[in-house]
């Protein structure tokens, strides 16, 4: 089993150069996840700052191995739902528990209003993994899955 460690990323700890790796792999797989993430994080439309938002990293031996979130849902005007935002795993460490710890973490909100989680992904791997958990799929477009609190 491997040794590992869920931290938040805040805006006191954000260090770009953190997600160098997982910019290159994930776009390297033909993805802009982790590119969206840096992009929004810099130009402030999205830090993870507000009510029921979290990010966070999974972290060994001081780099991290995969990181994700959830933020209000920028889709939808409603504060009473959450979106699972940037979930990714690096490639080599896929299969050993870290999106399922992550994930945990992820759905693990504080008291308040929210009432349903919401996701977007087009990858049938993810989709499985999604609906392993709980999550319901419906449908193509801004939301493919959704998970009431």
């Amino acid at each position: 089993m491997i040794n590992f460690s869920i931290k938040p990323i805040t805006e006191d700890a954000y260090d770009p150069s953190r997600f160098a790796l997982l910019l290159k792999k994930s776009r390297g797989e033909g993805l802009n996840l982790i590119l969206r993430m840096t992009e929004n994080w810099e130009n402030e439309s999205n830090r993870f700052n507000k009510p029921g938002e979290a990010f966070y990293g999974v972290e060994h031996e001081g780099r991290f191995l995969a990181v994700g979130g959830r933020s209000l849902d920028p889709y939808i005007n409603d504060p009473a739902i959450l979106r699972v935002r940037h979930v990714y795993v690096l490639p080599e460490w896929r299969r050993l528990g870290l999106a399922s710890a992550l994930m945990k973490k992820v759905l693990d909100i504080p008291r308040g209003p929210f009432k349903k989680f919401t996701l977007r992904t087009l990858n049938p791997a993810a989709r499985k993994f999604y609906e392993r958990l709980g999550f319901s799929y419906v449908g193509e477009g801004d939301v493919t899955h959704e998970l009431e609190i």
